[in-house]
């Protein structure tokens, strides 16, 4: 083992200094009384060695080295020892031959001192119990001081008429060839413990060794010899103090410090470590396309990026418990790992939640984890935003949409291409008989191909007015001129235009109603579009021999129902929620029996809507079909305000060519 290198002097200046202070305030003491000199030297010595058997045994766990740790026990009793040597000097003493028991009490401590020094050394690499080296110190000190002051069997080491007895003076060569053997013993062991250390008690040793020297050849209890005796032994113990010092508690306590200190390197590397590991796996979550949120003991503790963005959070994460207070776990809990070390685990199902952040929707699937220990409730939530999901669907839908709408665009362009050709086919062959009718000067044939020229015309000009009506519609052009007019005359007198037209067609139209007067704000031309566009369907679409019946009535929540009733072919339940859509053609056969563009109940269903009204429609297949129009009564009028023109619009409004134009796609 590398011998460890001393970092300082044995003895700094400082305690030199004290050393040599309290050396002369001794001196002075012994001059005025030695005794108290004596008593004074032997109690510090007594009080050192008995606290440094305290800090022995206080740190004997600690302590590496159990050599010390023993010679700090062991100083201990000898401090014990020093205290019957106390009592039993002269002057201090209750008892007879106390010179000899102070002898003897000196010889017992120098051989139990030597010796246990010499035995030190072999608890270098030892572990011995501390109760046993108590008890067995403890039974050599009690047996000794017995055989000395209750059973006088120990060897007299002093006498009045020689002094010193020869015993006295084999034992202290032993005793200082025992202490002579300790010190070769350090020596060889430096190894094993700091230089310092081994330094210190070897100079104690040999100033101790000094200490029994000069109290053998001290002629008097009061003459210099017994003065350095006592100077070197202080000394001693001073120096083996600081020794011991040193390695019991210095030096345990400086590893501990040193250990607590790369303790807490360690551990501020390891938190380095922790934070950047965190850093990572926040980075890791934060890349998640999931929100994720951490809930402790009912405090939302962590939120990655996802969380907080989905819920619009910049600051604070606690502005997510009120997003979150609804949660109550306990509802559908999932077992997902055995109940072990007071630790349970659940997940629960994922549920859809619908929030409102800053006024918009956010729809998204939450599953949670939840682990309950013993003094920690712990809930992680995965949120998941479906909102794509649904804009996805709008999107699907609008597509959709649009693929219909161009399906039906791509529908109508091919049928207004045939409604387009139709008429002109047909008036460019009627010109062309009417070449060979005017050479034969046939006027009754001219007249005839005339009406087949002007309805295919007027035909024409249905198309080309639904085009550009369905077209201003679409872009808002489309502004009704409302008056106050009295519904009930207004459609009656249409109604009335066509019965002739009706009857050439041979059929029956019934116009009824309950109600003379009906007033409501309208437009009376889109009025009259609206029913003659109506009644052209059920003329088109119901056989010879029909009843179409015009009804006006009003509803139990104050409105004006009007109904266009036929018996004619009726509409399927696939196509009635589609037939007032733009374009749309219930027969969409380019070889169908009965004309149309497509878009003549669009503008009827717009025409209504504009003028605050409704329409609905109630059909079966075969037995016919129902349009239900309703307006808003006026109840509360200014009759200055009631439109004059209703009596006189028909006529005025040469209602035939309108009904021509209307009209003009039925052919039979």
């Amino acid at each position: 083992m590398k011998k460890v290198i001393p970092k300082n002097s044995l003895i700094k200046k400082q305690e030199l200094s004290f050393i040599l202070v309290t050396l002369i305030i001794f001196w002075f003491i012994s001059q005025y009384n030695f005794i108290l000199f004596h008593t004074s030297l032997e109690i510090l010595v007594m009080v050192s060695s008995i606290s440094l058997m305290f800090i022995a045994i206080g740190t004997w766990n600690i302590s590496k080295n159990k050599m010390f740790s023993y010679i700090g026990i062991l100083y201990g009793f000898i401090g014990i020892l020093n205290f019957s040597d106390i009592v039993s000097y002269a002057g201090i003493v209750t008892y007879s031959d106390a010179i000899n028991k102070a002898y003897q009490t000196w010889a017992f401590a120098s051989s139990y001192q030597s010796i246990s020094l010499c035995i030190a050394v072999y608890f270098i690499n030892s572990n011995i119990k501390l109760n046993k080296l108590i008890y067995i110190n403890f039974s050599i000190i009690i047996i000794g001081m017995a055989s000395i002051y209750l059973i006088p069997i120990f060897p007299t080491s002093y006498t009045a008429e020689t002094g010193i007895t020869l015993f006295k003076y084999i034992d202290e060569a032993i005793v200082i060839g025992v202490y002579i053997l300790s010190i070769y013993l350090y020596k060889k062991n430096s190894n094993e413990f700091p230089l310092n250390t081994c330094n210190l008690v070897i100079v104690s040793v040999i100033l101790t060794i000094i200490s029994e020297l000069c109290f053998i050849f001290s002629t008097s209890l009061f003459d210099s010899m017994n003065f350095l005796a006592h100077i070197s032994k202080g000394i001693s113990f001073y120096l083996l103090y600081k020794g011991l010092f040193l390695v019991i508690i210095i030096d345990p306590y400086e590893t501990i410090f040193n250990k607590l200190n790369k303790k807490a390197e360690d551990l501020k590397k390891a938190n380095i470590i922790i934070a950047k590991e965190a850093k990572k796996y926040s980075e890791i979550l934060d890349f998640l396309p999931t929100g994720i949120v951490k809930k402790e003991n009912n405090k939302i503790v962590y939120a990655n990026k996802i969380a907080k963005e989905i819920f619009n959070i910049h600051g604070d994460i606690q502005l997510l418990e009120e997003y979150f207070s609804f949660a109550n776990f306990d509802e559908i809990k999932l077992n997902i790992g055995s109940v072990s070390n007071q630790t349970e685990k659940y997940f629960t199902n994922t549920k859809e939640n619908i929030f409102w952040v800053d006024n918009k929707k956010v729809i998204t699937e939450i599953s949670t984890l939840s682990i309950n220990e013993e003094n920690t409730n712990s809930i992680f939530l995965v949120i998941k935003d479906i909102g794509y999901k649904e804009k996805a669907q709008e999107m699907l839908k609008i597509l959709k949409e649009k693929e219909k709408s161009e399906k039906l665009k791509d529908e109508f362009f091919a049928n207004i291409s045939h409604e387009l050709k139709t008429p002109i086919t047909v008036i460019h062959s009627a010109i062309q008989t009417e070449k060979i009718f005017l050479q034969n000067k046939d006027i009754e044939s001219l007249k005839k191909y005339n009406g087949i020229i002007k309805q295919n015309c007027n035909r024409l000009i249905r198309i080309i007015n639904n085009i550009i009506d369905s077209t201003k519609i679409e872009s808002g052009f489309m502004n009704p001129i409302l008056k106050v007019n009295n519904i009930v005359e207004l459609i009656e007198n249409i109604t009335q235009s066509i019965v002739h037209y009706v009857k050439s067609k041979e059929m029956e139209v019934v116009f009824d109603t309950c109600e003379e007067e009906i007033y409501i704000l309208c437009d009376p031309d889109y009025i009259e579009r609206i029913i003659l566009n109506l009644l052209s369907n059920a003329i088109k679409y119901s056989q010879k021999g029909s009843t179409i019946q015009v009804i006006i009535n009003k509803d139990d929540l104050g409105q004006v129902l009007i109904m266009v009733k036929d018996n004619g072919i009726g509409i399927s339940p696939d196509n009635i929620d589609s037939i007032f859509d733009r374009f749309e053609k219930v027969d969409k056969k380019m070889n169908r029996e009965n004309e149309g563009s497509g878009i003549g109940l669009f503008i009827t269903k717009s025409l209504v809507e504009i003028q605050k009204g409704t329409i609905l429609v109630e059909s079966e297949l075969t037995k016919g079909s129902n349009f239900f129009i309703k307006f808003p009564v006026l109840d509360d009028y200014d009759e200055s305000c009631i439109s004059t023109e209703t009596s006189t619009h028909i006529q005025d409004n040469n209602i035939v060519e309108k009904i021509n134009i209307e009209f003009s796609d039925i052919y039979f």
